[in-house]
């Protein structure tokens, strides 16, 4: 690791807890010249990361062998972190060699070649499930489990292969997930929340083999998320299923895995696909008594069917957010279209927040997010944390602001000419 740069944990630290203390940054930033020599082994923080199996397990079963690190492990560590690794390196490859055939391309290969060693020592790792229970039980506090979706490689060419394609190359669907679930019951973890940032929507197909009626590791996952109290779910669409929420039985499998968790008090689905409006009847169970937040991003919902069924179903409802809708109302004014959300809202709800595109009499209009749902719902700084696709400005993000004034609090519904 060269010596004039910070660790990975401790960037990931720098963007979630300390991104607006400049002195704190400054201070990390000088200190990251001798981890280097006094090596990363003593470096605790919240969450711990597996990116590599081989390096980082054995990492853990280290900890484990010291006794002051395995004391402050034991307390500190909450959280695992886990790269997706539900796709073949070799089926990538015979990507990169019809698309990429000239000579400067080698370094590409070379590295995808120690990708494709290191992949097969990790799977041989992974399939050991006493070595994998032994070093999660090196963390007993651990609460939260989550997989995330990151190209693992250096080589551009490379990366941009993996954004492009990923979905052509997706093997054994939910296997990792069940894994760690698995793993994580045998540690005796106490396990409350899990986020998986790149659930395929194969993983809701079943397989044509007549033993089952349900996907492969499906009913294992149902079975170990019965003590979860937040949930979080990213559906990405690939090519090879197009119409993934359009099957009636996708959307069956979908609502009993949600089913799966009764006590779930935090709720949020990030559907990454274009398709036509689906009944939310069809995707949330009928009851979830201890839900208290629900979020959901999904392009072309209905925003009047999605409020009526909240405020009847979840009257208890603290905090909504919704976002990517496409709101038409053609023949109302903004503050009629407003009011309609605001009667349409239940009687409990305290934050609000609906990133839409607004289609009425008075034209084109998009509302910005202006709440941070990652952190506790503090007021989303768009300077520390901009939209990549958008530019808001302060007017846009105020206004946001004043529409939820009106509609939770009777507030005054902001003038006409800030639409625009």
């Amino acid at each position: 690791m060269a010596s004039n740069r910070l660790p990975d944990e401790i960037r990931s630290l720098i963007c979630g807890y300390v991104s607006d203390d400049l002195t704190t940054i400054l201070s990390l930033r000088r200190a990251s010249r001798s981890w280097a020599a006094a090596g990363l082994e003593e470096l605790i923080l919240p969450t711990f990361r597996i990116w590599r199996y081989r390096h980082d397990v054995n990492r853990l079963m280290r900890i484990r062998a010291h006794p002051t690190l395995r004391v402050i492990a034991a307390c500190k560590i909450k959280k695992i972190s886990l790269m997706d690794t539900g796709y073949d390196l070799r089926a990538l490859r015979g990507l990169a060699m019809e698309l990429y055939t000239t000579d400067d391309k080698e370094p590409a290969f070379q590295e995808l070649e120690r990708h494709i060693t290191q992949r097969d020592t990790d799977i041989k790792l992974w399939e050991d499930t006493d070595l994998l229970v032994d070093s999660l039980k090196v963390v007993p506090s651990v609460h939260t489990i989550r997989i995330f979706h990151a190209s693992p490689f250096n080589n551009r060419y490379l990366t941009n292969l993996y954004e492009w394609y990923f979905d052509r190359c997706i093997v054994d669907p939910g296997k990792q997930l069940r894994d760690i679930l698995w793993a994580a019951e045998a540690a005796n973890l106490p396990i409350r929340h899990l986020k998986h940032q790149w659930l395929p929507p194969a993983f809701f197909r079943r397989v044509n083999t007549g033993a089952s009626m349900y996907p492969p590791f499906f009913c294992d996952i149902q079975t170990a998320m019965g003590s979860l109290s937040s949930l979080h779910l990213a559906i990405n669409e690939d090519d090879s299923v197009p119409t993934f929420l359009t099957k009636a039985r996708a959307r069956r499998l979908f609502c009993r895995l949600i089913e799966s968790a009764p006590n779930l008090e935090e709720l949020s689905l990030d559907f990454k696909i274009g398709m036509g409006p689906v009944p939310c009847t069809e995707l949330l169970p009928t009851k979830m008594h201890k839900l208290h937040t629900l979020l959901i991003h999904l392009w072309h919902m209905d925003l009047n069917s999605v409020l009526e069924f909240v405020r009847s179903r979840y009257p208890q409802l603290k905090r909504l957010s919704l976002s990517k809708i496409s709101m038409l109302e053609s023949n109302t004014s903004w503050i009629e279209c407003f009011t309609k959300v605001k009667s349409a809202l239940g009687p409990n709800i305290e934050k609000f927040q609906l990133a839409a595109r607004l289609y009425g009499s008075g034209g084109f209009f998009h509302l910005p997010l202006i709440y941070d749902t990652k952190h506790d719902w503090k007021p989303r700084n768009y300077i520390l944390d901009p939209d990549p696709r958008c530019h808001f400005g302060p007017e846009r993000i105020a206004l946001a602001k004043r529409i939820e004034d009106f509609v939770l609090r009777d507030a005054p519904f902001p003038h006409k000419d800030d639409f625009r």
